[in-house]
């Protein structure tokens, strides 16, 4: 038996069935003298063989687990080390997340003594790394709101050189710092390249009839905006406020619709979408649309419209949980020790 549990793959049942062996052994009765000490010895050789056996597994047990705490805390210095730095591109930072996430998880066990501070001291490291991906993500967002308006601007004042009929010349000249504007910009708020594109082509053939109609389109677009961002109207536009508000209540909206966050953008591509009016009443409304823009809740890491990966959402792994599931898989073949 002793002979047949030395081949067993299964250390931790060999070593139980050795120990079973041993007992039955001191209660089998006398044998010869010229045969018990070389018995004694075959057994005890097989017994240590099998014991043997375990202590190589617990030395590579051992040798594992310090791998890889030495390629967590390699990892966690890596991290560290980026959230130091400002990233230099948001979308190649987002997917570093999902890959320091997997490569973490790929890890698997940990030293018992030390699990648990790895794993905070990881969540630290990326937290920080996600925070500066966020700041730089509303950076990035402010940019290209600006940039929006700004080729707004543009359209407008190739649309009011079409309204007024100006020289050819001018025309084409403004419409060309329009386009060259637009391909000079890589990123933009979502829709919004197709919104200035819409824009440019209604403005070739625009006209002044509707001035007072466009004018009060984005009257009614600050009114909404100042809403949204609890930010006061002016007292000429107050009766408007009240009138919007009155409708919103009688169609059962309320403020349930302001809680909305694409609201934001959403009216941000309505107010391009509006030709052009005079330009000093345009300017003047155009303040107050950004100053309520400028209330907009920055968008977290995880949440932003230009990332194109949007990482692991999955709760990390609880060291403890790991370790729980080591000791149900039988990890524990090296003799228990740790």
């Amino acid at each position: 038996q002793a002979r047949h549990l030395s081949t067993v793959e299964d250390t931790a049942q060999a070593i139980d069935g050795v120990k079973r062996l041993n007992v039955q052994w001191k209660e089998t009765g006398p044998v010869p003298r010229d045969r018990s000490q070389a018995l004694w010895d075959e057994f005890r050789g097989l017994c240590d063989a099998v014991f043997q056996r375990r202590e190589q597994a617990y030395t590579q047990y051992s040798a594992g687990l310090e791998a890889a705490k030495a390629q967590a805390v390699a990892l966690c210095e890596q991290v560290e080390q980026a959230a130091g730095e400002t990233p230099a591109d948001r979308l190649p930072g987002h997917a570093k997340v999902a890959e320091w996430h997997a490569a973490f998880e790929a890890l698997g066990e940990l030293p018992r003594a030390d699990a648990r501070s790895l794993h905070d001291r990881f969540r630290r490291a990326v937290s920080r790394y996600e925070e500066g991906l966020a700041r730089q993500d509303s950076r990035d967002a402010e940019a290209a709101e600006s940039n929006l308006l700004e080729a707004g601007r543009l359209v407008r004042a190739y649309e009011r050189a079409v309204m007024q009929d100006s020289p050819s010349a001018e025309r084409e000249t403004l419409k060309a710092a329009v386009e060259s504007f637009m391909a000079s910009v890589h990123r933009w708020p979502k829709g919004g390249l197709q919104a200035l594109k819409q824009a440019l082509a209604r403005a070739d053939s625009a006209t002044d009839i509707d001035d007072a109609a466009r004018e009060q389109a984005l009257r009614m677009l600050c009114i909404r905006m100042e809403i949204l961002s609890s930010t006061p109207t002016p007292p000429a536009d107050e009766t408007l406020r009240q009138e919007y508000q009155m409708r919103l209540l009688q169609e059962s909206l309320g403020q349930g619709r302001h809680a909305d966050p694409q609201a934001w953008d959403a009216m941000l591509l309505e107010w391009i979408g509006i030709g052009a009016v005079a330009p000093k009443v345009h300017e003047d409304l155009q303040r107050r649309f950004v100053r309520c823009l400028a209330k907009k809740p920055a968008p977290s890491s995880s949440e932003s419209q230009f990332r194109s990966h949007r990482g692991d959402d999955r709760p990390a792994r609880d060291p403890d949980d790991r370790n729980a599931r080591r000791d149900g898989r039988g990890r524990s073949d090296a003799g228990g020790r740790r």
